[in-house]
């Protein structure tokens, strides 16, 4: 009967030492998974990197000016400007994407009191930013290309590259 004690005590302790001995290493895995997330926290975010180009036309009746921020991913922010002879002068804000030498992109302007939006292109060439142009459609107070395959670049108004104003 001593045996009988003895294995069940034995038994006993080994099953609560398994449990004690499991519950330590639990502890342990939680703060290694701690140290581990903390170590790997969301990496700095370096700033974006960009540059500004600045672009014009002028003749003697007409003048367009174009400054834009341009990052390394390609985005473009920025100030156009028309002044064309018989026609309403608006400035506003460009907002698109440089897509190799394609620049498609929103100009918010206020013209004749209203607040408009119309899509815009120019083509980036070795003379500068090229206007393209072409059908149109409206929705609300924004309008944009009807097709981006089929539009006819104006190599009249050509932006060269200038100093910026600012």
């Amino acid at each position: 009967m001593n045996g009988k004690i003895f294995i069940r005590t034995f038994t006993a302790f080994l099953l609560g030492g398994i449990f004690l001995l499991s519950g330590c290493n639990n502890q342990s895995e939680k703060h290694a998974e701690k140290r581990v997330e903390e170590k790997i926290s969301e990496p700095e975010k370096l700033p974006v990197k960009k540059h500004k180009e600045c672009f014009a036309m002028e003749n003697s009746k007409d003048s367009i000016y174009l400054s834009i921020t341009v990052t390394e991913d390609h985005m473009v922010s920025g100030d156009l400007s028309y002044n064309l002879y018989e026609k309403d002068s608006n400035r506003g804000e460009i907002q698109g994407r440089f897509s190799g030498d394609s620049l498609f992109a929103d100009y918010s302007f206020n013209s004749e009191g209203q607040q408009s939006t119309r899509e815009v292109f120019f083509l980036k060439t070795a003379d500068g930013l090229k206007e393209g142009f072409g059908p149109i459609i409206s929705k609300g107070n924004r309008t944009q290309f009807d097709d981006h395959q089929n539009l006819q670049i104006n190599n009249n108004i050509v932006l060269q590259r200038v100093d910026c104003r600012d």
